[in-house]
């Protein structure tokens, strides 16, 4: 042992446990995939993703023992094709909460079986990141409770296909279990990614965070389009009380499906959602729409909207749909105009609130709201559209970015809707060159006759000062 007379081997192996402890987060995230053989006393062994720190274990005897007696070293596991390592690691965590991520791949494989031995802990995991396909016998061992489990995300998940249709409505069609209530009183967070699972009542109401992402679009004569989902989610948020924030991501530059348009058309249940505090949506314009119109959000403190146009305008219902969401938001205080150009031709305006500062002059984190547009080919018709709709009565100061030309039309939109503005800031490369063009633009939609420091305009609005921001 190299190691048996240096100072280090003096340190008592509590005080070597806390470090690797303090150290572990440093190397755990998954990285390059590797094997490990069954043998785990093997020093050559090749480390696989989320394993690496152990090599801590065969610096010395002592370092060895110090690691394989904490089990909190072992508590984060992602599983691997070794049954024999998915054993000693459950071994070696002892009674302590698990944090389990399972990536099974696209069909059966040595990892199922791995799976199943750590699934044999479910009392234990308290968080589960799983992705791949699952088999009926593998989807069998989350029908069992799992008492501590809060985090819960569902990646790409694959069902085997039922034989006939007598098969469609067994328990592999409520996968995954975990969503009831009795099995997981504790679930917090779920995250539901290119996965939409039907729900058995009573489903989860502990849960407070939500996230929704079903990215995947389908092809309809040559082009993208977005399958139906907002029923099965809306049945899934009714049962969802305790829900803090809600995350919804769908494919927002595709066309609607026909199903997809008939469940728009055909009506949706209304949802109310007491303590939910954020809502952040990506979606098409007509889905947003939809969206916003069957929630009641009393409590919503943060809103974050991103859509595109389903056809060659905006609907209608658009603005009524964004007031009646925004209108509990609290004061925004600052709002920021930016148009910027995204991927291919799609080219955005972004709308952003900032809230009012507190009696001590400080300003609260995050934002009240951050509405996205996609606006095509650079009309200006969206500017009017939110500004009018947008909670914008209490703002004082305005920032806008120098790619932001001052159209006359758009910036009166915007000044109509402010009343109560005292500042404008310019930002971006071009601020100081278009600084001038601004002021003027501004001065003219307000009908300054003489501009001064304290100028009064005819309807006795004041000429915000002017600046320019780095």
């Amino acid at each position: 042992d190299d190691m048996s007379h240096s100072p280090s081997s003096s340190i008592p192996l509590e005080i070597l446990q806390e470090i690797f402890l303090n150290h572990r987060s440093l190397v755990y995230e998954p990285r390059q995939p590797g094997v490990i053989p069954p043998s785990s006393d093997d020093r050559s062994m090749k480390r696989v993703p989320g394993y690496e720190w152990i090599s801590v274990s065969h610096v010395c005897r002592r370092w060895r023992a110090a690691a394989i007696f904490c089990p909190p070293l072992w508590t984060h596991i992602t599983v691997t094709h070794s049954t024999e390592w998915m054993s000693e690691i459950i071994t070696r965590s002892g009674s302590m909460p698990l944090q389990v991520i399972a990536d099974l791949g696209a069909g059966a494989s040595d990892k199922t079986h791995a799976f199943k031995i750590i699934f044999a802990a479910l009392d234990r995991i308290q968080s589960l990141r799983l992705s791949g396909f699952v088999d009926a016998e593998t989807a069998a061992l989350l029908a069992n409770p799992a008492p501590i489990l809060e985090h819960l995300v569902l990646d790409h998940i694959s069902l085997p296909v039922p034989a006939g249709l007598k098969h469609t409505a067994d328990e592999l069609a409520y996968f995954p279990y975990l969503l009831h209530r009795d099995l997981t009183p504790r679930l917090a967070h779920l995250e539901l990614d290119a996965f939409q699972p039907r729900l058995r009542v009573p489903c989860t109401d502990t849960l407070k965070h939500l996230v929704f992402r079903h990215r995947v679009a389908g092809t309809l004569l040559g082009r993208r389009y977005t399958s139906p989902c907002l029923h099965g989610l809306l049945a899934a948020l009714q049962a969802m009380p305790a829900l803090e924030s809600l995350d919804f991501e769908r494919e927002a530059h595709a066309m609607l499906g026909p199903a997809a348009e008939a469940e728009l058309e055909g009506g949706l249940l209304d949802v109310v959602l007491p303590a939910l505090r954020s809502l952040r949506v990506h979606a098409t314009a007509e889905e947003c729409v939809a969206l916003m119109n069957t929630a009641t959000l009393p409590a919503l403190e943060s809103f974050a909207l991103s859509c595109a146009r389903n056809g060659m305008e905006y609907p209608a219902a658009l603005g009524p749909a964004l007031a009646h969401t925004l209108a509990v938001l609290p004061p925004t205080h600052g709002l920021s105009v930016a148009r910027f150009t995204g991927s291919g031709f799609h080219r955005y305006l972004r709308f952003t609130g900032r809230p009012s500062k507190d009696v001590y002059g400080r300003g609260a984190k995050g934002h009240t709201f951050d509405v996205m547009l996609d606006r095509g080919y650079g009309r200006e018709e969206v500017v009017p559209l939110l500004a009018g709709c947008l909670p914008l009565q209490d703002v004082r100061e305005l920032q806008v970015e120098s790619q932001t030309g001052p159209v006359e039309s758009a910036w009166r939109s915007v000044l109509d809707a402010v009343p109560n503005l005292e500042s404008v800031a310019i930002g971006g490369l071009l601020a100081r060159q278009r600084l001038p063009e601004v002021r003027a633009c501004v001065e003219a939609i307000l009908g300054a006759e003489d501009v001064g420091k304290d100028s009064e305009v005819p309807a006795g609005r004041r000429i915000p000062t002017m600046r320019v921001v780095d």
